[in-house]
């Protein structure tokens, strides 16, 4: 992860939009790559469905989203494992996502165009 993210690289140092990958080589020298590895896996949202209602209702505790966009495949995971993630994701974990966080953005009826998509369309 850390190498193909290259945050330990200097050429992020003064490259503009990339002040992001600058702070995390501060953090790299600080801190180690180990407790790099372990904070961005911490980020993830992964374990028993319980475990993953409870990352995501905490992450919608911290931001307010309206929205949560899940990845069921990492690396190398063979298609069948990912499409029963998916399937374990949509049985257990959504239902209960529903009943506890807001309507989703995409389908609230009084929502404005965002002018940005105008602009990106062009």
């Amino acid at each position: 992860m850390l190498d193909h993210y290259q945050f330990a690289g200097e050429h992020m140092k003064n490259q503009r939009g990339y002040e992001y990958y600058a702070k995390m080589n501060e953090k790299l020298a600080v801190y180690g790559d180990q407790k790099a590895i372990e904070f961005f896996a911490d980020l993830q949202v992964y374990g028993t469905p319980e475990q993953v209602y409870d990352k995501v209702l905490a992450i919608h505790k911290q931001t307010n989203n309206s929205a949560y966009v899940s990845v069921f495949s990492y690396a190398g995971m063979p298609h069948e494992e990912a499409a029963r993630n998916m399937r374990l994701f949509a049985a257990t974990v959504m239902p209960r996502s529903r009943s506890s966080m807001p309507e989703p953005i995409s389908t609230r009826s009084s929502m404005l165009p965002d002018p940005r998509f105008a602009v990106a369309a062009e």
